[in-house]
């Protein structure tokens, strides 16, 4: 969940919020798809079903398997690195860096699922690495995030 990191990205020693659970889903939940679908491609024609199996079919069966294996890992990628200078948000998809004078609060409202970074303009960044799900963890991990943006923004 958080880790303390020697690299020195922005100056200072970095901490690294990873989310637990959905991690120990994704790489669980890859192999199984693509051992699944792998040996289902494989053992397709084998037996005789009444269908009319082709190399290609196999194949196919083969590549939706790696593919979907893949969509899983997807969920193995949400990540904050906070430094001193501000927020490394990595989510499913996309990346944002974010300086902590362009951080109004940190929020996590009430049934939400995951955190959030207030912006100007009532904007929000998601952080899809604090994930309520993942319980004492979440709850470890906005105190860390909350007092870092407390000591880079002395006001």
């Amino acid at each position: 969940m958080a880790e303390q990191t020697k690299t020195k990205p922005a100056g200072s020693a970095a901490v690294v919020i990873r989310p637990h659970l959905i991690r120990i889903i994704g790489f669980t939940l890859a192999p199984i798809l693509a051992i699944a679908f792998g040996s289902a491609g494989i053992f397709m024609r084998v037996t005789y079903t009444g269908a009319h199996f082709r190399i290609s079919d196999q194949v196919a069966m083969v590549i939706v398997g790696l593919l979907l294996a893949a969509g899983a890992l997807v969920l193995t990628r949400p990540r904050l690195i906070i430094t001193e200078d501000g927020v490394d948000v990595r989510g499913f998809i996309a990346r944002k860096q974010l300086a902590w004078t362009e951080i109004l609060g940190i929020s996590f409202p009430d049934k939400a699922y995951f955190a959030k970074l207030d912006l100007p303009h009532d904007e929000h960044y998601p952080a899809l690495a604090i994930q309520s799900w993942d319980g004492p963890r979440a709850v470890k991990a906005i105190r860390i995030l909350r007092a870092r943006y407390a000591a880079a923004r002395p006001e």
